[in-house]
Protein backbone atom coordinates (compact mmCIF):
# COMPACT_ATOMS: atom_id res chain seq x y z
CA UNK A 1 0.00 0.00 0.00
CA UNK A 2 1.76 3.09 -1.18
CA UNK A 3 -0.67 5.81 -2.17
CA UNK A 4 -3.03 7.89 -0.12
CA UNK A 5 -5.98 5.94 -1.56
CA UNK A 6 -4.93 3.09 0.73
CA UNK A 7 -5.33 5.25 3.84
CA UNK A 8 -7.99 7.40 5.42
CA UNK A 9 -7.29 11.15 5.25
CA UNK A 10 -6.39 11.07 8.95
CA UNK A 11 -3.96 8.19 8.46
CA UNK A 12 -2.34 9.89 5.48
CA UNK A 13 -2.03 13.13 7.45
CA UNK A 14 -0.36 11.22 10.30
CA UNK A 15 2.21 9.63 7.99
CA UNK A 16 2.99 12.95 6.32
CA UNK A 17 3.03 15.04 9.47
CA UNK A 18 5.15 12.73 11.64
CA UNK A 19 8.53 13.53 10.04
CA UNK A 20 7.75 17.26 10.19
CA UNK A 21 6.89 16.99 13.87
CA UNK A 22 10.02 14.94 14.57
CA UNK A 23 12.11 17.76 13.10
CA UNK A 24 10.21 20.35 15.14
CA UNK A 25 10.57 18.34 18.35
CA UNK A 26 14.32 18.03 17.82
CA UNK A 27 14.49 21.80 17.29
CA UNK A 28 13.02 22.44 20.75
CA UNK A 29 14.99 19.68 22.49
CA UNK A 30 17.99 21.95 23.12
CA UNK A 31 18.58 25.68 22.67
CA UNK A 32 20.71 26.54 19.64
CA UNK A 33 20.86 30.34 19.67
CA UNK A 34 19.51 32.47 16.85
CA UNK A 35 21.90 31.24 14.17
CA UNK A 36 21.53 27.62 15.22
CA UNK A 37 17.76 27.88 15.29
CA UNK A 38 17.77 29.28 11.75
CA UNK A 39 20.00 26.39 10.60
CA UNK A 40 17.64 23.89 12.26
CA UNK A 41 14.60 25.52 10.63
CA UNK A 42 16.28 25.24 7.23
CA UNK A 43 17.30 21.66 7.97
CA UNK A 44 13.73 20.78 8.94
CA UNK A 45 12.47 22.36 5.72
CA UNK A 46 14.87 20.37 3.55
CA UNK A 47 15.42 17.21 5.60
CA UNK A 48 12.32 15.42 4.35
CA UNK A 49 13.35 15.73 0.71
CA UNK A 50 17.00 15.03 1.48
CA UNK A 51 16.20 11.98 3.59
CA UNK A 52 13.83 10.63 0.94
CA UNK A 53 16.81 10.39 -1.44
CA UNK A 54 18.09 7.58 0.77
CA UNK A 55 14.94 5.59 -0.05
CA UNK A 56 14.49 6.02 -3.83
CA UNK A 57 12.63 2.71 -4.20
CA UNK A 58 10.09 3.36 -1.44
CA UNK A 59 6.67 3.89 -3.01
CA UNK A 60 5.27 5.08 0.33
CA UNK A 61 7.93 7.74 0.88
CA UNK A 62 7.68 8.79 -2.75
CA UNK A 63 3.90 9.15 -2.46
CA UNK A 64 4.29 11.24 0.70
CA UNK A 65 6.96 13.55 -0.74
CA UNK A 66 5.82 13.73 -4.37
CA UNK A 67 2.04 13.44 -4.33
CA UNK A 68 0.37 13.13 -7.72
CA UNK A 69 -2.89 14.51 -6.38
CA UNK A 70 -2.03 17.83 -4.68
CA UNK A 71 -5.63 18.23 -3.53
CA UNK A 72 -5.30 15.24 -1.19
CA UNK A 73 -1.80 16.08 -0.04
CA UNK A 74 -1.43 16.20 3.73
CA UNK A 75 -1.89 19.61 5.24
CA UNK A 76 0.24 21.24 7.91
CA UNK A 77 -1.12 21.12 11.40
CA UNK A 78 -2.38 24.27 13.05
CA UNK A 79 0.07 26.40 15.00
CA UNK A 80 0.73 25.34 18.57
CA UNK A 81 -1.69 26.91 20.98
CA UNK A 82 -2.25 26.79 24.68
CA UNK A 83 0.55 26.95 27.20
CA UNK A 84 1.99 30.43 27.53
CA UNK A 85 5.04 28.93 29.20
CA UNK A 86 7.71 28.15 26.60
CA UNK A 87 9.06 25.14 28.47
CA UNK A 88 5.56 23.67 28.83
CA UNK A 89 4.93 24.15 25.08
CA UNK A 90 8.23 22.48 24.22
CA UNK A 91 7.50 19.53 26.50
CA UNK A 92 4.04 19.19 24.97
CA UNK A 93 5.53 19.20 21.43
CA UNK A 94 7.97 16.44 22.40
CA UNK A 95 5.27 14.35 24.11
CA UNK A 96 2.85 14.73 21.18
CA UNK A 97 5.61 13.81 18.73
CA UNK A 98 6.44 10.63 20.63
CA UNK A 99 2.73 9.77 20.55
CA UNK A 100 2.55 10.47 16.79
CA UNK A 101 5.52 8.16 16.21
CA UNK A 102 3.80 5.43 18.20
CA UNK A 103 0.56 5.86 16.23
CA UNK A 104 2.42 5.88 12.89
CA UNK A 105 4.23 2.67 13.86
CA UNK A 106 0.93 1.03 14.88
CA UNK A 107 -0.66 2.08 11.59
CA UNK A 108 2.18 0.82 9.43
CA UNK A 109 2.49 -2.43 11.34
CA UNK A 110 -1.20 -3.07 10.57
CA UNK A 111 -1.24 -1.94 6.94
CA UNK A 112 2.08 -2.59 5.20
CA UNK A 113 4.83 -5.18 4.88
CA UNK A 114 7.56 -4.99 7.50
CA UNK A 115 10.17 -3.77 5.00
CA UNK A 116 7.94 -0.85 3.97
CA UNK A 117 7.34 0.04 7.62
CA UNK A 118 11.08 -0.18 8.34
CA UNK A 119 11.94 2.20 5.48
CA UNK A 120 9.40 4.74 6.70
CA UNK A 121 10.69 4.55 10.28
CA UNK A 122 14.30 4.94 9.12
CA UNK A 123 13.28 7.89 6.95
CA UNK A 124 11.56 9.63 9.87
CA UNK A 125 14.60 9.10 12.08
CA UNK A 126 16.93 10.37 9.36
CA UNK A 127 14.90 13.58 9.28
CA UNK A 128 15.35 13.90 13.05
CA UNK A 129 19.08 13.21 12.82
CA UNK A 130 19.53 15.75 10.02
CA UNK A 131 17.86 18.45 12.12
CA UNK A 132 19.85 17.45 15.22
CA UNK A 133 23.13 17.76 13.31
CA UNK A 134 22.24 21.10 11.70
CA UNK A 135 23.46 23.35 14.51
CA UNK A 136 25.89 23.21 17.37
CA UNK A 137 24.58 23.49 20.91
CA UNK A 138 26.29 24.65 24.06
CA UNK A 139 29.65 26.25 24.46
CA UNK A 140 30.65 29.88 24.32
CA UNK A 141 31.53 31.36 20.94
CA UNK A 142 31.41 27.79 19.63
CA UNK A 143 34.14 26.72 22.06
CA UNK A 144 32.96 23.51 23.66
CA UNK A 145 29.90 23.37 21.40
CA UNK A 146 28.61 19.97 20.34
CA UNK A 147 27.13 19.08 16.97
CA UNK A 148 24.44 17.02 18.65
CA UNK A 149 23.34 17.69 22.20
CA UNK A 150 22.52 15.15 24.90
CA UNK A 151 18.85 16.24 25.00
CA UNK A 152 18.60 15.75 21.23
CA UNK A 153 20.12 12.27 21.44
CA UNK A 154 17.80 11.39 24.33
CA UNK A 155 14.77 12.50 22.31
CA UNK A 156 15.96 10.68 19.17
CA UNK A 157 16.28 7.47 21.17
CA UNK A 158 12.80 8.00 22.64
CA UNK A 159 11.33 8.63 19.17
CA UNK A 160 13.02 5.53 17.75
CA UNK A 161 11.59 3.47 20.62
CA UNK A 162 8.11 4.87 19.90
CA UNK A 163 8.54 3.88 16.25
CA UNK A 164 9.76 0.46 17.41
CA UNK A 165 12.90 0.98 15.34
CA UNK A 166 15.52 -1.34 16.71
CA UNK A 167 18.42 -1.26 16.58
CA UNK A 168 18.82 2.52 16.36
CA UNK A 169 22.14 4.32 16.61
CA UNK A 170 21.71 8.04 17.21
CA UNK A 171 24.30 10.53 15.98
CA UNK A 172 27.29 10.67 18.28
CA UNK A 173 27.74 13.61 20.60
CA UNK A 174 30.92 15.31 19.45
Amino acid sequence: MAGNADYTPEEWWLLGETPLRVGAAIMVAAPSGTGGTLREIMANATAIANASKSFPDSDLIKALTEPEDKEHMYRPSPAAEGDSNRHAREERVKKETVDMCRRAADLLDRKVASDVALEYKQWVMQVGSDVACAAEEGGILRIGAKSVSEPEVKLLVELAAALRLSPYAPPEIE
